[in-house]
């Protein structure tokens, strides 16, 4: 697409397979939009759903909806079920693939996720950014009230987030979960490589974190200037978190590891049992840059059971407790199409 595009209650079913692309040639593929080019384009999808499979073997940019949008983009009340790959790609660190987007290129673009979610399996076959909502974003993303769902598969690839993969711009995350596992060289449970402005608030992930560098409940690796902000709050993780034996120390139950970025965390909790989760909340970094509440803390599994462990978190018209494990959302995402 070269110009605006609106779409709205849509589907798509079908499998949609790219096998061009040699060396530094890119290929674009998504369930409803493959690239919208355009400087002007903007794109508007609602009530749409992708449930084939979107698949690319080579250096490639693989979205549930969207492959690369190169400017704004709104997805609401949209889902994405289908299994979403990139493949081989002979150029390291070139494949980014997401649940809804797969690369948000410019950095004035404005990317707005709400009432959306992914329970698809989201895949690379080799060094690549994945996310289980956007890959990739050198802009704005603003997620609200959306989700990745476990579906007893994980999401897949290098630099590997719940939500989102990378950003390197601005990202806020509210009232959003991930449920789902993720693997990778570094890990987040929300996302996976951040250095950018970046604020979370009241959102939560319970999916497995499997690492092979860095893993954190919330972050993965938190880079940047002392001048790039981080506030998390009200916020959970109850989460296992897996690393290689040699990066144990980059685990993390708020953030895996941490550059020069200025983090503030209030009322955080997350996971710590004799078997699952991680005793501090920051596994390795600059610690004159870290400012935590004394009201976060590691929980074990009964006492993540109990409301009034969570200080001033609003279970009233946010949070429940309803599944006697964890606090959940109450208003919880589209989940089905």
């Amino acid at each position: 697409s070269h110009e605006s595009a609106t779409i709205e209650s849509s589907v798509n079913s079908g499998i949609v397979v790219v096998r061009t692309g040699i060396g530094e040639e890119r290929s674009y593929v998504g369930g409803l939009i493959g690239y919208a080019s355009s400087d002007d384009s903007a794109i508007k999808i609602n009530k749409s759903s992708n449930h084939g499979i979107i698949k690319s073997m080579n250096t490639s940019i693989a979205g549930g909806l969207v492959g690369k949008s190169h400017e704004s983009a709104t997805i609401e009340s949209s889902v994405n079920s289908g299994i979403v790959v990139v493949g081989t790609g002979r150029m390291e660190e070139r494949n980014y693939v997401g649940g809804l987007i797969g690369y948000a290129s410019s950095n004035y673009s404005t990317i707005k996720i709400n009432k959306s979610s992914n329970h698809g399996i989201i895949k690379s076959i080799n060094t690549s950014t994945a996310g289980g909502l956007v890959g990739y974003s050198g802009g704005i993303v603003i997620i609200e009230n959306s989700s990745s769902i476990r579906t007893a598969t994980r999401t897949v690839g290098k630099f590997v987030g719940g939500l989102v993969g990378h950003s390197r711009l601005f990202l806020s995350i509210k009232n959003s979960f991930n449920s789902m596992d993720t693997a990778g060289h570094i890990v987040g449970g929300m996302i996976g490589w951040s250095n950018a402005t970046l604020s979370i608030d009241n959102s939560s992930n319970s999916g497995k974190m499997f690492g092979g560098n860095s893993g954190g409940g919330l972050v993965g690796y938190s880079s940047g200037y002392e001048t790039t902000l981080v506030t998390i709050t009200n916020s959970h993780s109850y989460a296992k978190i897996v690393t290689a034996a040699e990066y144990q120390g980059s685990d993390g139950g708020i953030i895996g590891r941490i550059g020069m970025s200025s983090i503030t965390a209030t009322n955080i909790y997350w996971l710590h049992d004799n078997t699952d989760g991680i005793d501090k909340a920051v596994g390795s970094g600059m610690d004159n840059f870290i400012n935590i509440s004394n009201k976060s803390k590691a929980l074990n599994k009964a006492e993540f059971a109990v409301d009034t462990n969570f200080n001033d978190w609003n279970f009233d018209t946010v949070w429940e407790l309803t599944n006697s494990l964890y606090p959940t959302l109450r208003k919880q995402p589209v989940t089905t199409k």
